[in-house]
């Protein structure tokens, strides 16, 4: 049992350790392509297909991330809070609805958002 108890302390110490050495200065990411599902327009029950790409660039603690239809990069120097600026895209609305309450409204422009984040 102390045998055990040790080794369980050892392994416990040396996760510890390599979660402390000093971050190497390298650039990693991903990318992911594919297809999602997204309403028409903001409120529909209508859905349409979307071409989907996702990605991560990152060195250190900076990055630049894509998902879904926004993109956002991390320019905090802090490993603890991440801040940056943001965007993101929003499909309008035409016409041709298929509720004719909705489609006597008048249509909305497709807008792009721009703005920030904060993640503690």
């Amino acid at each position: 049992m102390k045998k055990l108890l040790l080794t369980s302390v050892l392994l416990a110490s040396g996760a510890n350790i390599a979660l402390a050495q000093p971050q190497q200065d390298k650039v990693t990411g991903f990318v992911g392509v594919g297809v999602f599902a997204t309403p028409e327009f903001e409120g529909s029950e209508d859905m349409q297909a979307v071409p989907l790409v996702a990605g991560r660039v990152q060195y250190n603690q900076y990055y630049i991330e894509s998902q879904g239809l926004g993109l956002r990069a991390n320019v905090s120097p802090l490993e603890a809070v991440e801040f940056g600026p943001a965007v993101n895209f929003r499909f309008g609305r035409d016409d041709d609805a298929e509720n004719d309450t909705i489609a006597r409204l008048a249509e909305v422009d497709d807008a792009l958002e721009a703005g920030g984040f904060i993640k503690i």
